[in-house]
């Protein structure tokens, strides 16, 4: 079945600029489907506190790219990347430990990769009579594209913050 416009979806990949090496994290709240059996509405409160955190921390030499209950967050060196954690982090566990009751704690995760990624103001421009009566811009803002060189690696939190990325432990 064709859609509304009679056109089928166009994109053209060899117009992709190169992918810059970049370090990129997933951060999420867990246990977002088993909340969300429970009360929506909690589930929610969670999702929107972890965005709240997010926003509230600092944001220098990071793109950020949210996506439902968690957040992507790119950068080319690992120590932006790693302050930017640390803030979120911290804001969620002060969360925690000033919540009393235990229905409404909740806890993030988060990994690092490392590997090829193209943002998305650097997507080709879409064709304008196409794309801007969807959304504006196309989407570019709000898209990254990427490969993952080096494995995700888990992340804990411990009194002088988060551990090490083997990947480079000098970048800073």
């Amino acid at each position: 079945m064709p859609n509304h416009t009679g056109k089928t979806p166009f994109f053209d990949a060899r117009k992709l600029p190169n992918p810059e090496n970049s370090y990129v994290a997933w951060v999420d709240v867990m246990g977002v489907r088993a909340t969300m059996s429970r009360s929506l509405p909690i589930t929610a409160n969670f999702v929107f506190k972890l965005h709240a955190a997010v926003l509230d921390a600092p944001q220098t030499d990071i793109h950020l790219y949210p996506v439902m209950d968690g957040v992507y967050v790119v950068a080319e060196r690992q120590g932006p990347l790693r302050d930017f954690l640390k803030a979120v982090f911290s804001r969620v566990a002060d969360s925690f430990v000033s919540t009393s009751d235990n229905h409404h704690r909740f806890i993030i995760k988060a990994a690092i990769a490392f590997g090829p990624v193209i943002h998305g103001d650097a997507l080709p421009r879409p064709d304008a009579s196409r794309a801007a009566a969807v959304c504006g811009d196309g989407g570019r803002r709000r898209a990254a594209v990427g490969e993952v060189q080096q494995a995700p690696q888990p992340l804990s939190l411990r009194a002088s913050g988060v551990r090490d990325h083997p990947r480079a432990e000098g970048d800073r």
